[in-house]
């Protein structure tokens, strides 16, 4: 089974915060540093329940690189949420934003490791273009 958990990105004080309760009936989320509403102070990104080489969770935003192998970056990937297929998917920051399945590519020979997120680092989708 897997595990449902959240972080979130208060927009207010600009900080990535630990997500203590989900109120999703009024929109409202607890953090480790107050209460905000979903889409207006808070950002809520969902763990995707894969973790990368490391060990590190992985959750909707994160910027992953893609390693051919030891020392060699095949490309950057940004993880969104598609709603009409209900999964995550990993985003070239490429060829035009094409979509692969994240799970597979996961599951691929490919080595993937978090190097940021899109609220935290922005610039690393600027520099993979």
């Amino acid at each position: 089974m897997r595990e449902i958990k959240f972080r979130a990105w208060d927009k207010r004080i600009k900080k990535m915060c630990h997500v203590l309760a989900v109120d999703f009936l009024n929109r409202v989320v607890s953090t480790d540093v107050g209460f905000g509403t979903i889409d207006g102070d808070i950002e809520l990104m969902q763990f995707t329940g894969i973790r990368d080489k490391n060990g590190v969770e992985i959750f909707d935003g994160d910027i992953l690189a893609f390693y051919f192998d030891k020392d060699r970056m095949l490309q950057i990937k940004k993880v969104v949420w598609n709603e009409l297929d209900a999964s995550f998917f990993g985003v070239d920051t490429e060829d035009g934003g094409k979509r692969s399945r994240l799970a597979f590519s996961l599951e691929s020979s490919f080595k993937v490791e978090v190097i940021g997120n899109i609220y935290e680092n922005p610039e690393l989708l600027e520099s993979a273009k």
